[in-house]
């Protein structure tokens, strides 16, 4: 039978313990309001407030860390997470409670970010990992290049980005910035202004807005409930927008349908246009609007009453100009090779 010698144990545990995780548990006392700095460059960052004049970072330090770097001095806190000159590192995972009215910035290299329930602004970056937040009132800023970044329950105005990754707000109040260049933009139960943009993803607001703007490059854009104006544009993907009585409304394709549904304010402006789809407007039967409706290479279907199109005398489309109505709002409908509806809903 093999024997294993008491110094070569010795020298397995001393090799286990040198790629162990280490703990840590530490607190330093601050003020209510300041500012707390988090730095990680591999691993995990979660972040919660809570009522105590205290910070408190817990978790795992990853193995070949150097040390956590944890400071207080007037009103700033920084927690910093300190590696080597040279060699790998593992994970390390921090666990924060911080004071719910203390600023937050979180910086990550290469690690996820979740952060709740402080009522100050935040700011969150991380390159390759995603970053979640709820429960904030304050101004939210949260980016990733490589990862999803998802905004709940939080009232403040909202700057959400992503490279490779979805972007996704629910039940936010406060004007939104959202964008994503390969993934898809979505805000549901939302209140204010926004602006949503997807270069190659779909682009979904909806909610109690009022000024919006969707924009997407080979995606659809969905807009539901406006209020106010809603602009909506794609080169590649359809165009649907649904509104209560707003003022001013725009939807514009290259290569794919545009629609509405919805009222009009008295005063409003409709906009509809499209290169090689069709547009389909859906109106309240008593609408009371100017309309101007024209094609290249489609026919113009008049369902809410009055005269139907003609053609034009000096080339192969059709043109129709009606008064609904006092005329009151003005409609502009244009297809160059797709046809025109107009529809009671």
């Amino acid at each position: 039978m093999m024997r294993v010698s008491t110094a070569a144990l010795a020298s397995m545990a001393v090799a286990m313990m040198a790629f162990a995780d280490t703990a840590i548990d530490e607190v330093r006392t601050v003020g209510a309001t300041g500012t707390v700095e988090v730095s990680n460059v591999k691993g995990r960052v979660d972040v919660a407030g809570w009522d105590r004049n205290e910070v408190r970072v817990s978790g795992t330090l990853g193995n070949n860390v150097e040390r956590l770097e944890f400071t207080h001095e007037d009103d700033d806190t920084e927690v910093r997470v300190v590696l080597p000159k040279r060699g790998r590192v593992g994970e390390t995972n921090l666990v924060i409670q911080i004071p719910v009215g203390n600023e937050l910035v979180v910086d990550c290299i290469s690690g996820s970010i979740e952060v709740r329930d402080i009522k100050a602004d935040v700011e969150l970056v991380t390159i390759s990992g995603s970053v979640r937040v709820a429960g904030i009132t304050g101004d939210v800023i949260a980016k990733s290049t490589s990862g999803s970044v998802r905004v709940e329950n939080c009232s403040g105005d909202i700057e959400a980005k992503s490279t490779s990754g979805s972007v996704r707000l629910d039940n936010c109040k406060g004007d939104v910035e959202a964008s994503s260049v390969s993934g898809s933009v979505r805000s549901i139960n939302g209140s204010g202004d926004i602006q949503a943009e997807s270069f190659s993803g779909s682009v979904e607001v909806d909610g109690d807005f009022g000024d919006v703007e969707g924009r997407s490059t080979s995606g659809s854009v969905h807009i539901k409930t406006v209020r106010e104006t809603a602009r909506a544009s794609s080169v590649s993907g359809s165009i649907e927008i649904s509104g209560v009585t707003p003022r001013e409304i725009e939807g514009r394709s290259n290569s794919g349908s545009v629609s509405y549904t919805g009222g009009l304010a008295p005063d409003a402006k409709l906009r509809a246009r499209t290169h090689s789809g069709s547009v389909r407007l859906n109106l309240p039967a008593d609408v009371s609007a100017r309309v101007h409706a024209q094609t290249f290479s489609g026919g113009i279907n008049n369902n809410l009453g009055g005269p139907t199109a003609v053609k034009l005398e000096d080339g192969p489309g059709k043109t129709l100009d009606i008064k609904l109505g006092s005329g009151s709002a003005s409609i502009d409908a244009q297809a160059f090779s797709g046809s025109v509806t107009l529809s009671p809903k």
